[in-house]
Formats: structure tokens, sequence, C-alpha cells
């Protein structure tokens, strides 16, 4: 018995030594941090090691200042998950008497990693790295501008070093904007386009089209010198929304007493197709933002262009062949409710509108409805897509719905 309790011991021994061994040999593991690192640095590290992911940023209110879709704030959604909600970035506190307001644009930067948004009492940027945000020209309290004054639609020029705000006051001007500090910097007068409203950048980034509410012309500005150039137009009614192709040839504008859109020339600056919806009446019938259609957008291919019709009890989206003269209508989307914005994903593969619907831009089908982390229905004029390679800004979308057909030696940068 005592020598099988030696043996069984001597086994326990050697299997102790062996383990040690073992152990010794094995590196111990490194942390994926240094030691004392912050919460933040180590969520940044863990972002490293995630593949791409492709946000959606949609301000809110964004359809006018009711709270109805989406409440108040910039809420993300996470396309690569079935656009599921993410977080909200809170803004600037604002008193009850006063309410909310609305935003008006919404622009973004790869380079830098900033969004921007207008507001009708300021412009204001994020940190898209922290969603911290780092400046806001509120016109209530710093003086930077008269009160109402600003803002309208605003645009960060390609370089991501100056953004462009209309006035919401002074109708016959647009504002020039350091887009490090907020801190104006000049004026740009548009007295043959008064009431600035919306603006869309060519895709080289030298030219800014500036579109006036209640006017059928369109400024046009050299990005270089931030003057005023030339007009383009006049279209055959006050002016809308409005879209462009990736060559800087044409103009897609919606306008008032039409259901459909108008196509400018850039060149000659003359209008060169008129496209109504076949089929659809609007006469005597009530409609949103004073036009039957409001928003309208290029699919990135420039194959198709989607309207909107808004007409009271027709509700939809209106597709058109954009390949051929005269564009022809093949398919009519429908939508839950009146649609004022269309712009699409930055690969062409989505549809997304005012309402916050998601559509499948082949089979033209309904895939997804934006709901807030309350569950509310979200949605917004003002939205865009956000491309991050771990915690890096790669590529940033727009809100116009520009076509994306580059010419030779046009800049790949947005």
């Amino acid at each position: 018995m005592y020598r099988k309790l030696a043996v069984l011991g001597g086994c326990l021994l050697a299997l102790v030594v062996a383990t040690g061994r073992l152990q010794a040999q094995v590196p111990a593991a490194q942390p994926a941090v240094a030691p004392g690192a912050t919460r933040l640095a180590a969520d940044q590290w863990y972002a490293r090691q995630k593949r791409d992911r492709t946000l959606f940023y949609v301000a809110a209110p964004g359809n006018g200042s009711s709270l109805e879709d989406g409440g108040y704030g910039i809420m993300v959604f996470d396309r690569d998950n079935n656009w599921q909600f993410v977080k909200r970035i809170p803004l600037w506190d604002y008193p009850a008497w006063l309410g909310p307001g609305d935003f008006r644009g919404i622009s973004a930067h790869a380079d830098t990693g900033r969004l921007y948004v207008s507001h009708n009492r300021g412009v204001a940027a994020f940190d898209l790295r922290t969603d911290k945000m780092l400046w806001h020209t509120d016109s209530l309290n710093t003086g930077n501008f008269d009160n109402g004054d600003c803002c309208e639609n605003s645009h960060v020029t390609i370089d991501g070093k100056t953004i462009i705000a209309g006035s919401g006051g002074r109708k016959d001007r647009w504002w020039v904007l350091d887009a490090n500090s907020g801190r104006i910097t000049g004026q740009i007068p548009t007295p043959d386009t008064m009431r600035p409203h919306n603006i869309v950048m060519s895709l080289d980034g030298t030219r800014m089209y500036l579109a006036p509410n209640f006017n059928g012309l369109l400024s046009v500005l050299d990005t270089s010198t931030m003057k005023v150039i030339r007009t383009v137009g006049p279209t055959t009614g006050d002016t809308k929304t409005l879209t462009i192709n990736g060559a800087g040839t044409r103009l897609y504008s919606t306008m008032t007493e039409l259901l459909g859109f108008e196509i400018l020339d850039i060149p000659s600056g003359k209008m060169i197709e008129r496209v109504e919806v076949p089929g659809f009446g609007w006469n005597g019938r009530r409609f949103g933002h004073v036009t039957p259609s409001h928003g309208i957008a290029l699919s990135p291919d420039e194959k198709e262009v989607w309207v909107v019709d808004g007409v009271e009890g027709q509700y939809f989206m209106h597709v058109f062949d954009n390949t051929i003269t005269p564009k022809k209508l093949i398919a009519n989307v429908p939508t839950r409710r009146p649609a004022a914005w269309i712009t699409f994903s930055i690969d062409g593969r989505y549809v997304y509108n005012s309402n916050g619907e998601v559509f499948d831009a082949a089979t033209k089908n309904k895939i997804h409805q934006l709901v807030d982390e309350y569950g509310r229905l979200a949605g917004s004029e003002k939205s865009l897509e956000i491309v991050f390679e771990g915690d890096k800004v790669v590529r940033v979308g727009e809100r116009y719905g520009a076509g994306q057909v580059r010419t030779a030696g046009a800049s790949n940068q947005r």
C-alpha cells in the first residue's frame, strides 16, 4: 500500500512540474490598451478592430419645427444592423416659450471628421469621433448674427475650411463662416436670387449653386473666390429643391405649379426639358411646401430621377428613366404620407425620404422605417450617411441626392 501511495505521489509531482513548465512557455497575454488608459482610448482601440461601419445621421426636428418625427437631437442609426437606433447626440438647450426651432441643413467632411448643421438659430459643428459639439453660433446669444439672420441651408466646402450658409433674415446674401471656429469671415451678395434657401455643391467642389425661395433663377458661386459669377435659369416656376449631375452640366429642379421637375443646362443657363408626371393630377388639391413636388434626387449612377408627389391623397415617389429624352416614368413608389425630401445611400443601394422610410433602390420596395429610442417613427429632410473605418471617418454622403458619375480629372473627395 505504501508503495502504491509513493508511486501516485510521484505521478502527481511530475504532473505539477510539467504544468508549471508549460505555463512558463506560454507568454502572458498583453493588455489591449496600456495600463491606466482612459475608457475613451479603450473604446477607440476596440473600434479600430472592427470593419467599416455605415451610420445614418438624422437631424430633428427637420420637417418643420414639430417634435413628432423623432424629437430633438441628431439621431444616429446603424445601416449595417438594419438601421437600428444607436444614439442621440445632444444639442443646445432652448427656453420653453421659444420652442426647438428646426434644422435647415446638414453636411460633413471626411478629412476633418466634422459634421455641420444649420438651424434657424445658428450653425453648429460636431466632432464625429467623440460626438461633442465644438461650436455653435447661436443668433440669440453670441451676437454673431442679428436676430433672425441665421440660418437657412448650409454646406461645407470640399476642402473642409469654409461653410456657406443662407441668411434667414437678410434676404439678399449668404454668410461665409470659418469651419474651424464658426466665425463670420465674409458675405456673398445675391441680389438676383433673393431669399436664400437651398444649396448644392458640384462634385469637384469648384461651384455651389445657391437657390432662392420664390424665384426661378439660381446663383452660381465660385468657391475659390467666394463670388457669384453668373445665374442659371429661370425655371418656369419658383425653384424649390434641386440636385446636380456629377459632370456639373445639368441641374434638376422642382418648382411651384409643377408635379414633376425641369432640367437646366448649366453651360447655357437655359431650361432644356420639362418633365410632368403623367396620369396624376393636382389642380384644386392641397399639397405641402407650396408645391406638388418638393423633393428630388438622382441615383448615384444617374440612370434614374426620383421626385416626390405630395398632392393630397396620392403620396408617391415617382421614378423616371434618366438615360433617355424625353424622360420616361418607370415606377410609382408609395409612401406612408407626403414626403418632402429624397436622398440616396452613398453606394446607391438605398433610398431615404424625409418620412424616415428606407427603400431598396433596385426593387423599389420599402424595407424599413426609422424608429427612435422611444419607439417613435423618426425622419427628417436633413440626413446623410457617414462611413467609418474603426474610429476614422473615411467617406461622407450628402443630402441633395447628387449624381456621382465623374468626368476625367474630377476630385474624388466629398
